[in-house]
């Protein structure tokens, strides 16, 4: 009797370690973020661009710009902040405006920001082609005109924020490092290249599609036209 209760138990216990087995998986890791390509051709500076916006990688995004880097606001999608950085926006506006989005922070006299929970944005066209400009040599210079559209997720509460990104066109004009105004850091050679211009061209019609809009489907969007400018003016 002793024995047949042994053995019940025993097979008692090796079902129950079985079924633990069955019914409860090992945690399945997400994938690992694509890596980075390195910013040695035109081309891979665009895809180096995007991997690093999109995966809040702050010091990779802003090696990427020339320390005379300038943004240019669309005069016709957002004229109010053309008058707003009407003094310019620089490497240090670009470098504080993502490194708040990639990571959050607190405004002044206002409650802590939380950096995005997702950024998708995706361009029509990454290859950049030669810039045949006046005063410019193609060999060294490059442009890139692409439409973009995309999305940014900020967590905000009650609701999440939505930056929705709908047929924005932006012009990226590209330097050689050999002929780029760049930091110690920053290989200043002929296999790296830099952003030294960054232009928003997209018009009122074309952005009027997007909007800052909030998970309430009874919440009207408070921001009736945005561009990807939106977006980054709202974390400068």
């Amino acid at each position: 009797m002793r024995k047949h209760l042994a053995v019940t138990l025993m097979a008692l216990a090796v079902v129950g370690a079985l079924s633990g087995c069955v019914f409860n998986p090992p945690d399945i890791k997400p994938p690992p973020p694509t890596p980075l390509p390195p910013n040695d051709t035109p081309h891979n500076t665009m895809l180096r661009f995007l991997g690093a916006y999109e995966q809040k990688k702050a010091q990779e995004y802003q090696d990427l710009f020339t320390t005379d880097f300038t943004y240019e606001f669309s005069t016709s999608t957002d004229p109010d902040l053309v008058t707003k950085y009407q003094t310019g926006w620089y490497k240090a506006d670009e470098t504080e405006s993502s490194t708040h989005l990639f990571q959050g922070y607190t405004p002044a006299g206002q409650p802590y920001a939380p950096a995005a929970s997702s950024i998708n944005i995706d361009l029509a066209n990454d290859q950049p082609v030669d810039d045949n400009g006046v005063g410019q040599d193609p060999v060294t210079h490059k442009f890139n005109f692409t439409r973009v559209d995309g999305q940014i997720v900020i967590p905000t509460a009650p609701d999440p924020t939505n930056y929705l990104i709908e047929n924005n066109t932006n012009v990226f004009y590209l330097v050689r490092g050999d002929q780029a105004s760049l930091n110690p850091n920053q290989p200043a050679d002929s296999v790296h290249w830099y952003f030294y211009r960054w232009v928003d061209l997209t018009t009122s019609t074309a952005a009027v599609a997007g909007g800052l809009r909030t998970a309430s489907a009874n919440q009207a969007p408070p921001i009736t036209r945005v561009s990807w400018a939106r977006a980054k003016d709202a974390t400068r």
